[in-house]
């Protein structure tokens, strides 16, 4: 098995050939999919405009007898934890309605590269070459097909908590190592934020 052995040097550059073609699938032929990948999607964005608009999580449903909208109004509120923090965003980076498509992608994007980091600095905490194991999970977590879905296709519902998964596992290593209480104060408002969310990690 020797002979199949990559020399050193060579190692972290084919890593960062797989990665840099991993990420193509972010925004090859982007064009050809559709701005959402279902119906929730672009419920999400009349929620978030409805909290930065009208300062209000069930203006858009309020007061109808039809059991779909019956339906959304609830839902609006079980979604506070994801589209509280879209709201806010979106106030803060002036986004209209009219570009919450985009900002729903960037979002998702955002979501899921920072999950991905997280699961990278968890997993790849080792002496050894650590810049190459973190790139590695990196690239992983990135070529992986149903992540590729949700971020391509702008889906935030399934990307915060897969961040919020992988954010939680980082501070339980941080805290397994350095003992600093602190780690577990915030793994525990992870935690909470997590189960608050509609889909599960």
């Amino acid at each position: 098995m020797e002979r199949w052995k990559v020399p050193g040097q060579l190692g972290p550059w084919i890593l960062a050939a797989s990665l840099a073609f991993s990420c193509l699938g972010l925004v090859f032929q982007l064009e050809r999919h559709p701005g959402f990948v279902d119906f929730d999607a672009a419920t999400i964005g009349i929620f978030v405009n409805d909290l930065t608009i009208h300062g209000r999580f069930d203006h858009a449903f309020a007061g109808s007898s039809v059991l779909l909208d019956a339906y959304r109004l609830r839902w609006a509120a079980f979604a506070l934890p994801l589209t509280f923090p879209l709201s806010v965003a979106q106030r803060l980076t002036r986004t209209t309605p009219d570009e919450m498509s985009l900002f729903l992608r960037i979002a998702a994007v955002l979501l899921g590269a920072l999950g991905s980091l997280c699961a990278a600095l968890a997993l790849g905490r080792r002496q050894e070459e650590p810049g190459v194991r973190v790139a590695f999970v990196l690239g992983l977590t990135v070529a992986f097909p149903a992540f590729l879905l949700y971020v391509r296709t702008g889906f935030p519902n399934i990307l915060l908590p897969y961040f919020l998964f992988w954010l939680a596992v980082y501070l339980t290593v941080l805290y397994a190592e350095t003992q600093k209480p602190l780690f577990l104060y915030v793994l525990s408002f992870v935690l909470a934020w997590g189960a608050l969310n509609l889909y599960p990690p």
